[in-house]
């Protein structure tokens, strides 16, 4: 008797060379699947174009040198308004000092 796993046969050998191929083509399979649709186009999810970033953040420094430098109401029944930085320096300073404000 001949022991076949001495010498395997051409037909052994080409089935499992299949079987790894097809491992292997269906691993292919799954990566093209999952992940090739959901691949980001341009920025990624939740990104701004730096341009519109940009934009954004010359609109808020204008904003907050509005607001740094003018007067408004916060709160107009109870009389609490917001004052330009330097006036409210100047007033914090006078009352620390005990001067009265004109």
């Amino acid at each position: 008797m001949s022991d076949r796993r001495a010498n395997p046969s051409f037909l052994n050998q080409g089935v499992s060379i299949v079987a790894i191929l097809g491992c292997f083509l269906v691993f292919g399979l799954l990566l093209c699947l999952t992940y090739i649709p959901n691949k980001p186009e341009g920025f990624p999810v939740g990104s701004v174009p730096p341009e519109e970033r940009a934009a954004r953040l010359s609109e808020l420094r204008a904003e907050e040198s509005l607001m740094a430098t003018g007067y408004s109401w916060i709160d107009q029944d109870k009389g609490v308004v917001s004052l330009p930085i330097d006036r409210a320096m100047e007033l914090t300073r006078q009352e620390l000092s005990g001067q009265s404000s004109e």
